[in-house]
């Protein structure tokens, strides 16, 4: 329930915000109230009622002890953790033993990065609000590494922009360390860069390839990293045709609206890539657990999507608001009544007295 009051408190704020806002001044003062919520409630967690957080917790103490060096191997805690996760836990660790400590410094970085995202190239910061409340964030309550990994990444647009790319491959580097997965984020860079010709022949190309060959490359890559074979041999979470679907509804209504203009060089085309093979992956990964896994680090770009939406459709309100309705509704589905709701129905926040 703390997670339903959440989202309806932002949604009236947010809505106050929409008629508000005038001046840069207003919209910061919008941004900060609507992160200390978020931020209280992501932090604030209480650890018996979150499904992970009991074992994140575990290995947080283990590490107490555990000298410096052996944070930079696997396999030296119980939880399989990747060695940047681990120096992290011991650096915090020398603050404070208390795990929720740790969760609350987790979830500044969290979501200091989302907002810095949305304060940074958002056109309407109370739609980046809601959709981020609505995409990634209830999740990232337990899917810890995985998510501060995939918000390191989309913080590396302006390096792929500007075709800096030693800065984006340790950017990566520093993904990868948090979690193996992030390695699939590199091929961004090199589509990116790519003229507009070659970059629909890439994504064909890629579509193919991953839907002929998508078990295959994901069971070798699961062999050759540490701890990820839980995600290939578990069942019953990866059948994705709806968020299959879903995704296909975003990209279509991408394409409709922006038309030429997603191949339109910076944001526009970053956040076509980014749902191009969120949908690649969703479709080529039907049946299959790890692609809705994979596919974290391209569909929780939908926070900075739906404002580009937004901008292009300036003199047609009606459209505006009914693509927002209707994909808010979407979201809200997902995160607050599909499947997803199952880890966090019973989630309570720690008593402040």
């Amino acid at each position: 329930m703390p997670l339903i009051y959440n989202f309806f408190l932002i949604l009236f704020i947010s809505i106050v915000a929409s008629i508000t806002i005038k001046t840069k001044k207003d919209k910061n003062c919008y941004l900060i109230i609507c992160f200390l919520i978020l931020l209280y409630v992501h932090s604030m967690v209480d650890i018996k009622t979150m499904f992970d957080l009991q074992a994140y917790k575990a290995a947080f103490e283990e590490t107490f002890y555990l000298p410096w060096i052996k944070c930079l191997s696997w396999g030296n805690v119980s939880f399989k953790i990747e060695p940047g996760y681990l120096l992290f836990y011991k650096a915090v660790s020398l603050i404070s033993h208390n795990f929720q400590i740790f969760l609350w410094v987790n979830s500044i970085i969290l979501l200091s990065l989302y907002f810095l995202l949305i304060k940074k190239y958002s056109n309407a910061a109370f739609i980046s609000v809601l959709f981020l409340l609505v995409g990634p964030y209830n999740q990232s309550l337990f899917v810890l590494r995985q998510h501060l990994a995939a918000v390191v990444l989309l913080a590396s647009y302006p390096f792929i922009r500007d075709r800096k790319q030693l800065k984006f491959l340790l950017t990566v580097f520093v993904a990868f360390s948090i979690h193996q997965s992030a390695l699939v984020f590199i091929p961004v860079y090199y589509l990116y860069n790519l003229n507009k010709r070659n970059l629909k022949i890439a994504i064909l190309a890629s579509g193919v390839l991953l839907y002929f060959g998508f078990q295959s490359i994901i069971i070798w890559g699961a062999d050759m990293t540490v701890g990820n074979s839980v995600y290939v041999e578990s069942e019953g979470s990866g059948l994705n045709f709806k968020p299959a679907l879903i995704g296909m509804s975003w990209l279509i209504t991408y394409l409709f609206v922006l038309k030429k203009h997603v191949f339109d060089e910076g944001l526009n085309r970053y956040l076509f890539i980014l749902l191009s093979l969120s949908v690649i992956l969703l479709i080529a990964g039907i049946g299959f657990t790890p692609s809705g896994r994979l596919s974290i680090y391209f569909t929780s770009c939908h926070f900075l999507l739906m404002p580009v939406i937004w901008g292009y459709l300036r003199k047609n309100v009606f459209i505006r608001l009914l693509l927002i309705f209707l994909f808010l509704t979407i979201g809200f589905y997902v995160s607050f009544v599909g499947n997803s709701w199952m880890y966090i129905e019973d989630l309570k926040l720690v008593p402040i007295l």
